[in-house]
């Protein structure tokens, strides 16, 4: 069996419009992606596409020094009443969002690990408070 995504999950609560986040503050929006086995992640940035029921979708990044062996976590930090989230807006993650830009995701087996999955992978939604 090849390394495969098994869960998804937001890594925070609640976000406030209002008061933003960063990643120096444990605020900043991200999701780890969980996986069935071990993972390396190989060159390139990749990216996980988180849709915005109100406004653009959102991109966030890769951070390797907040994934594990099985987890690749993306992050993004929005400033304090940016314009990309607004009070009430949903975020949920879409089928098949993770791009690998370039690079790869191998599991322990030396295999290309499969990124396909389906909507809403158990993270379910979250909404931005004012």
């Amino acid at each position: 069996i090849k390394a495969n995504i098994t869960s998804m999950n937001w890594n925070i609560d609640s976000y406030s419009y209002a008061a933003g986040g960063t990643l120096a503050a444990g605020t900043a929006l991200s999701i780890s992606v969980n996986f069935n086995e071990s993972i390396t992640v190989t060159g390139g940035a990749p990216t996980l596409t988180v849709n915005n029921d109100s406004r653009a979708n959102l991109t966030f990044a890769y951070n390797a020094s907040l994934s594990t062996a099985n987890r690749m976590t993306f992050i993004l930090a929005i400033a304090a009443a940016h314009a990309s989230t607004n009070a009430g807006d949903i975020l949920v993650v879409g089928a098949n969002k993770v791009a690998l830009a370039g690079g790869g995701v191998v599991g322990a087996d030396g295999q290309a690990a499969l990124i396909t999955h389906a909507a809403d992978m158990g993270q379910g939604t979250l909404t931005a408070t004012a």
